[in-house]
Parts: C-alpha cells; structure tokens; sequence
C-alpha cells in the first residue's frame, strides 16, 4: 500500500492451465462468474447495503427504484464500456501496465487519506456537505 510495505505473498498469483481444447460452454462462464462475483463482493457489499437502506428509506418506492436503477447502471455501464474496450484496443490496455505501479502507489496513499478522515470523523462532514446538494428530499 503506497509503495511503503510490499508483501510479497500478496503478490503471488496461481493461474489453472486448461486443456487446449476449446471447451467453452455455459458451466464455463458460469464458474468464471462465480469466482469474480466471490472476489467483487467486498467492494459492492457495502454501497449496496447503504444503497438499499436509503431506498428504503425513501418517501415512495418509485424514488427507491430510482435510486437502485441509478446504481445497477453505475456498476454496469463501465463494465460494459472496458470490455468493449478491451476487445476493441488490447494494445491500449497493455500499455497501460508502465502505469500500474504509480497507480498502486496513488491508490495506496487514497486509501491513506479516507482512512484518516474516516478516524478523525472529518468523512462525516464531507458526507453532510455532500448530501446538501442531493436533489432528492427525505
């Protein structure tokens, strides 16, 4: 994190060979969508329980759902976007990698950042500053 501590065994990685032959079929995709679901739930667990409680809370459900349909094409659409990328320009996205480093490093000290406002309690205002532009009244 920040380039700071580097611990190696996070580092390592373990890829499966396959057998050569083309064996793509519905189980197939199933299972890759299993394991990135396992891997991505951490990250969208706990925006989309906050999503939900605030449409929840909500004065009438169609705001709910507004809400909820404004996060299913947030997490979608650059899903979307980065594999019509990907197919589209591998090269682009293979130069990428030079950056990876800088990046993990910029990543680290955000992470840093939030983290020591979250301890300071400094998010909360920044959270209450940032509702008061909401458009939607509760």
């Amino acid at each position: 994190m920040a380039g700071i501590f580097k611990f190696r065994f996070f580092m390592r990685e373990k890829r499966w060979s396959l057998r050569k032959e083309k064996t793509e079929n519905i189980f197939n995709s199933m299972i890759v969508g299993m394991a990135f679901a396992t891997g991505w739930t951490p990250c969208v667990g706990l925006t989309l329980s906050s999503i939900l409680l605030l449409a929840g809370s909500t004065e009438t459900m169609y705001i709910g759902m507004f809400l909820l349909w404004f996060y299913s094409l947030g997490l979608g659409i650059p899903f979307l976007i980065i594999s019509l990328a990907i197919t589209r320009s591998l090269r682009i996205v293979k130069n990428v990698n030079k950056w990876l480093p800088a990046l993990s490093v910029i990543n680290g000290w955000v992470m840093v950042l939030l983290g020591v406002l979250l301890y300071t309690g400094q998010m909360q205002k920044i959270s209450a500053l940032l509702s008061s532009y909401s458009v939607f009244s509760y």
